[in-house]
């Protein structure tokens, strides 16, 4: 069980992000493990939006490195990503 504090933390680290971070958090959440090309994809905005995003919750260590693999609509190596469960 989930302690009480825990969801205190998350919700004010959440709180804390932007908007465009909060929505690529979201999106791979959703459909983890991911590339950026996915997560533009998916949310339907540029992938120049998406990779900085990506960085900064990286960084933040909220997103970790999934895999290196072939993204299946480019077919070149890729990083995929997922979240970092706290």
């Amino acid at each position: 069980m989930v302690q009480e504090t825990s969801l205190l933390a998350y919700a004010e680290v959440i709180e804390n992000l932007g908007e465009r971070q909060r929505l690529i958090l979201l999106a791979i959440d959703k459909i983890s493990p991911c590339n950026n090309t996915q997560i533009a994809e998916y949310l339907k905005i540029p992938i120049n939006s998406v990779t900085p995003r990506v960085w900064e919750l990286r960084k933040k260590k909220m997103v970790k490195l999934n895999k290196i693999d072939e993204c299946p609509r480019t077919h070149r190596q890729s990083m995929f990503w997922e979240r970092i469960k706290k």
